[in-house]
């Protein structure tokens, strides 16, 4: 009975010996949990937990691998000796500093080691779970990341070489997406004789050199210098998040020149308002004019006043019927409460056919 007790303590030990590497492995796993949108940096890499179903810690050595979806190699990473406890681990904090780091000849590569910022591609990282005291793998899991550029910023309004019919135009240019904690530098300058519209932006003294703007777009200001028709004016808009520059438009030209409708806040035309017009900044008295094709037969006018600085919409606004076809439209500005005539604002209208338009005004200062 001795000898046989013995040989079967003994397979248990063989069963031990030989079978606990795939038990460890069944019972330690890797679970990703990466947030690129904001863009992947190197410590961005430590962006997991590992899970410790068993009821003994573990030693252990992490391997991360990083690879190109062509199958680069773009970052090798091995860390100092870890010890991995029952239950989730998903501090490694420590490890970030302490551990190797392997990077690779190409291209990609040495961006991230450069910038500190992977560059948009497809990505599979790999990450290996090495026992310290036995020379087996507990664990290898693997996920796959997309880094997605940045959606181009472009200039909208005025286009290129434009002719507006306006001193003061509402500027307009696509945002950034993702949008989250970005702001805007814009800038504007005179152009003189030949001077390309870059030139005119770098080497003359600016108009406009507007930062931390949070919205994509700006009514030209009162208090800037004045813009004068039949003269060319470059512009450009640089987006940044904090000091890191994300996205730059091309520098485009455009000329104000005088415009086909009579202006004058003391007389009775009417600002023309639809999808096709530019429209620009109305300089208003007391009473905002503007003329408005009903063409999808609106019963009433659905429309909103925004603020152009914080966005803020404008309350309690006065009810407007229409009739088909042209309407000419008076609202008065003393019936609105919350108009400063220090400030511009965005007149949106939208029709039962989902078409949008929009009107900026404001008050000269008094």
């Amino acid at each position: 009975m001795l000898i046989r007790s013995f040989h079967t303590f003994r397979k248990f030990l063989v069963f031990v010996v030989i079978f606990l590497p795939h038990f460890a492995i069944s019972e330690v796993s890797v679970l990703f949990h990466f947030n690129n949108e904001e863009g992947f940096k190197k410590q961005d890499i430590w962006s997991f937990s590992i899970l410790n179903n068993s009821s003994f810690s573990i030693q252990c050595i992490l391997q991360i691998q990083l690879n190109s979806k062509d199958k680069n190699q773009i970052l090798e990473v091995k860390s100092k000796e870890i010890l991995l406890s029952p239950g989730l681990t998903s501090d490694f904090n420590s490890n970030i500093f302490s551990s190797n780091y392997r990077y690779f000849g190409n291209s990609i590569s040495r961006d991230f080691e450069q910038s500190d910022l992977l560059p948009p591609n497809e990505y599979k990282i790999c990450v290996s779970i090495i026992s310290k005291t036995e020379p087996y793998t507990l664990s290898l899991d693997c996920d796959f990341i997309e880094i997605k550029p940045h959606l181009p910023i472009e200039l909208v309004y005025p286009e290129n070489k434009d002719e507006i019919e306006t001193l003061y135009p509402l500027l307009r240019w696509t945002p950034l997406i993702p949008q989250d904690g970005i702001t805007y530098n814009l800038m504007l300058a005179p152009v003189f004789g030949k001077s390309s519209p870059a030139e005119a932006l770098a080497r003359n003294s600016r108009f406009l050199d507007i930062t931390n703007l949070t919205t994509n777009f700006i009514p030209y200001p009162l208090d800037a210098p004045k813009l004068e028709y039949g003269k060319y004016y470059s512009w450009q808009v640089i987006a940044y998040k904090g000091n890191i520059v994300e996205g730059v438009t091309d520098v485009w030209k455009f000329m104000p020149i005088k415009s086909k409708i009579n202006l004058n806040t003391e007389s009775d035309c009417y600002r023309i308002i639809s999808k096709e017009n530019n429209n620009g900044n109305y300089l208003f008295g007391h009473t905002i004019k503007f003329s408005y094709d009903n063409r999808s037969n609106d019963y009433g006018l659905n429309y909103l006043i925004l603020d152009t600085k914080n966005g803020n919409k404008i309350s309690n606004l006065p009810e407007i019927k229409l009739q088909k076809g042209i309407n000419n439209i008076d609202i008065d500005i003393d019936d609105i409460k919350g108009i400063n005539k220090k400030s511009s604002y965005l007149i949106e209208i939208r029709n039962n056919d989902l078409e949008r338009y929009t009107l900026t005004f404001m008050c000269p200062q008094k």
